[in-house]
């Protein structure tokens, strides 16, 4: 896990890291008050083997960063998207492609729960805690609890993409093998 408080953190990080799938998330400072809404103060990634968090809160977002939400080669995957993109150009519009709703695939796979939490339980058999969710993202320093419940969050948005994929290929092949043996029983 690579978490990234300055520029040069960030751009070792993610300059030319890319992969052809990577969980995303975003955190922002809660509100509590209706109608007060904070810019984004974390962006997460994960990856096959490493997660990066970017502290939007504590550097103006490095151009790597805008270069991969860009990158129509690398699909970033995650519950609730059209927000965090929402938010993300609000602080610099940038062309929003490879983004996947997690959502997309689990209705297509036949599943009717949203949201992270319950698509990990519904898809990887786990449910993950959402104790730190609300916590102050700003704060100059992240508790051990925040910076493992973010890397969590990317890590499982990947898992649920990868179990939702094999889930999508096992109907496949059940359906493909339905019509061979209905092809078969007609011929007959």
């Amino acid at each position: 896990m690579v978490l990234c408080e300055t520029p040069e953190e960030a751009h070792a990080a993610l300059d030319g890291w890319r992969e052809p799938v990577m969980g995303f998330d975003l955190e922002s400072r809660p509100s509590f008050t209706r109608g007060i809404q904070y810019p984004p103060a974390l962006v997460q990634l994960a990856g096959r083997d490493r997660v990066v968090l970017v502290r939007l809160s504590k550097m103006a977002p490095p151009d790597a960063l805008w270069a991969l939400f860009e990158d129509p080669t690398v699909a970033k995957v995650g519950a609730g998207l059209d927000r965090d993109v929402r938010d993300l150009q609000a602080l610099r519009p940038f062309s929003a492609v490879g983004f996947l709703d997690l959502a997309v695939p689990a209705t297509a796979v036949g599943l009717k729960c949203a949201g992270l939490r319950n698509l990990a339980a519904s898809v990887l058999g786990f449910r993950i805690g959402k104790g730190a969710q609300t916590s102050n993202w700003e704060t100059p320093i992240l508790s051990h609890s925040q910076i493992a419940y973010a890397a969590t969050d990317a890590w499982v948005g990947l898992e649920i993409y990868k179990g939702l994929s094999v889930i999508a290929h096992q109907q496949e092949k059940e359906a493909l093998e339905i019509a061979r043996l209905e092809e078969e029983e007609s011929e007959l």
